[in-house]
């Protein structure tokens, strides 16, 4: 069981869980993701701060620019108006999933993403537009718990949760930012998917390169059956975003690895960055319908 840290502020919210110091994960839920968002912080019986947002049914949330991958807002928050706590990851997901979970479909059967992402080719799409389950979270600090009320058609369901104080961590993310960034590109998810599935789960390590000559991208790894390798050409229809400033040659644990599967198979680009020390980072996009 592991505990996941909480943040939420008036630019959205971030959940982040570490396994043993070595890798952390973050999920970034953008205020606009939501179909309403309210925040309000409560001091002395007044209201701090109150944000509403309000989205389109049926509308992408599918942004396509160049910071697209940029989370510096909601990353660095208003810390006078934010609430922070840790919370048990395998309960609140029994909560959130009380009414089932979300419908993953393909691009190519849906016209909505064909008409929004014209060049994406079976691509998956978090399809929540059948789903009209609404949420409101109500976290009270003195009592250090967690409200959790679910309505579905109807049906209403109260989740009550124990919160812990927020966990300090060592900051991975210090670290990545603390050296040189080298390398950095943006791929399809299914190619980078494709490549973890061909290697066999029998390896120890997965060494991953990228250099400025051929081949530019390159997923290697070694077991008992021999040396598998993948290497991608800088085709524009392959590598959409390639900025390469020097040769990086680094292995990391495939346990280790492993923990980004998921996120590739929902998400439908993955932005790659390695630091100067190995330090790598990887960043999903998800396309989700409301």
């Amino acid at each position: 069981n592991y505990n996941t840290n909480c943040v939420i502020s008036n630019n959205g919210i971030i959940f982040s869980i570490q396994n043993s110091a070595s890798v952390e994960a973050r999920a970034y839920i953008k205020k606009s993701y939501f179909q309403e968002y309210v925040l309000e912080i409560n001091q002395n019986d007044n209201i701090q701060e109150t944000i509403k947002e309000t989205q389109e049914e049926g509308k992408n949330v599918n942004i396509n620019n160049d910071f697209e991958f940029s989370n510096n807002v909601i990353d660095n928050p208003n810390k006078e108006s934010t609430i922070v706590f840790s919370l048990n990851i395998n309960t609140l997901l029994d909560c959130l999933t009380i009414f089932g979970g979300f419908q993953l479909t393909n691009s190519s059967a849906t016209k909505n993403s064909q008409k929004n992402d014209k060049n994406s080719n079976d691509i998956n799409i978090i399809d929540t537009s059948k789903s009209r389950t609404t949420l409101r979270m109500d976290y009270k600090s003195s009592t250090g718990r967690l409200d959790l009320l679910l309505e579905d058609n109807g049906v209403i369901t109260v989740c009550k949760l124990n919160a812990f104080e927020f966990n300090e961590t060592s900051d991975i993310v210090l670290m990545f930012k603390q050296y040189p960034l080298i390398n950095e590109l943006i791929l399809n998810s299914k190619w980078l998917n494709d490549a973890f599935n061909t290697i066999d789960n029998s390896c120890d390590d997965i060494t991953i390169r990228i250099s400025p000559d051929a081949p530019f991208f390159e997923i290697s790894a070694t077991n008992v059956s021999g040396i598998t390798k993948i290497e991608y050409s800088k085709n524009p229809e392959v590598i959409e975003t390639f900025n390469c400033k020097a040769t990086t040659l680094f292995s990391y644990k495939y346990t280790l690895i492993t923990s980004i599967f998921k996120a590739l198979t929902l998400s439908t680009k993955t932005q790659i960055k390695i630091n100067s020390e190995g330090v790598l980072q990887f960043l999903v996009k998800l396309l989700i319908v409301l």
